[in-house]
C-alpha cells in the first residue's frame, strides 16, 4: 500500500514541478526574482526526489536485516558522486592554476573554444569570444585539451596610431574610452597595458597617440577599425 501511496507521491510531484517551472518562465525576463528561482529551483526539484528515492528504499528494505547496510551504501555513492562532481573541477583548477599563471584579458586557445578570459572561478574558467559569446569551461574539461597561450614579449606586436577626435568632450573621458574599447579587445595583450595620449591638435581636434601590443600583427587591422570609429578624419600627415 505504501509503494502505491509513493507512486501517486512520485506522479504527484512530477506535475508540481513541471507546473513550477512554466510558472517561472511566465516571469518577465530581466527580474532579479526569475534569476533567484531559475537557479535555486532545481536544487529544491532535486532535494525532492533525493527525499522520493530514499522513501521507496525504506519502504522496500524496512523489514529486512540488511535495512542499515542498504541505505549506508546508498548514502555513501550519493555522497562519493556528489564529492566526484563537485571536486574533479575544483582540483583540476588548482592543478592548472600552478601550471600556467592564468590571468583574467589573458587570451588562450584551446580545442573547445577561444578567447579572452573574462573570469577565474573555483571550478570553470569563462571565456569571451571574438563574437562577445561568453562560454563556461569546467576545468576538468580543459585538463586533457590542447591548451595555446598568447605570445610572450618578445613575440608580440607593438603599434602605434594617431587619431584626430572631435573635441566634444573631456580629453580625461575620450583617454578613458580609448582604454577601456582595447582592454575589452581580444587581440590585445593587456598583461602590455595600452598606452593613450592626449594632446591638443586645434581648436576642434584633440590628438589621441595610441600605442598597444597585439598577438599577432595582423591584429592591428582590427584594433584601428575599432578605434578609427573614434576618428573625426584621416591619421595626421596623411
Amino acid at each position: 500500500m505504501i509503494l502505491l501511496q509513493l507512486v501517486i507521491l512520485a506522479l504527484v510531484l512530477w506535475v508540481l514541478l513541471r507546473l513550477g517551472w512554466r510558472a517561472i518562465h511566465l516571469i518577465e525576463p530581466g527580474n532579479r526574482f526569475r534569476r533567484l528561482l531559475l537557479r535555486y529551483f532545481p536544487l529544491l526539484e532535486f532535494g525532492l526526489w533525493l527525499w522520493l528515492v530514499f522513501r521507496f528504499a525504506e519502504a522496500v528494505f524496512s523489514d529486512l536485516a540488511y535495512y542499515e547496510v542498504v541505505m549506508g551504501i546508498m548514502a555513501v555513492a550519493l555522497i562519493a558522486a556528489l564529492g566526484w562532481y563537485l571536486l574533479r573541477d575544483f582540483l583540476s583548477g588548482i592543478i592548472m592554476k600552478t601550471e600556467i599563471a592564468f590571468e583574467k584579458g589573458q587570451y588562450i586557445k584551446t580545442e573547445i573554444a577561444s578567447g579572452k578570459i573574462s573570469k577565474l572561478g573555483y571550478r570553470c574558467i569563462i571565456l569571451e569570444t571574438d563574437e562577445g559569446e561568453k562560454i563556461r569551461i569546467p576545468y576538468s574539461r580543459l585538463n586533457n585539451q590542447l591548451l595555446s597561450l598568447p605570445a610572450g614579449e618578445d613575440a608580440s606586436h607593438s603599434h602605434v596610431i594617431e587619431l584626430l577626435v572631435e573635441r566634444n568632450r573631456q580629453a580625461g573621458e575620450l583617454q578613458r574610452e580609448i582604454s577601456t574599447r582595447l582592454f575589452n579587445m581580444p587581440w590585445v595583450i593587456t598583461g602590455f597595458a595600452p598606452q593613450v595620449n592626449i594632446s591638443i591638435h586645434d581648436e576642434r581636434h584633440f590628438l589621441a597617440e595610441v600605442r598597444f601590443n597585439v598577438i599577432r600583427r595582423e591584429h592591428v587591422i582590427l584594433v584601428e577599425e575599432s578605434l578609427r570609429s573614434l576618428s573625426a578624419g584621416p591619421e595626421p600627415g596623411q
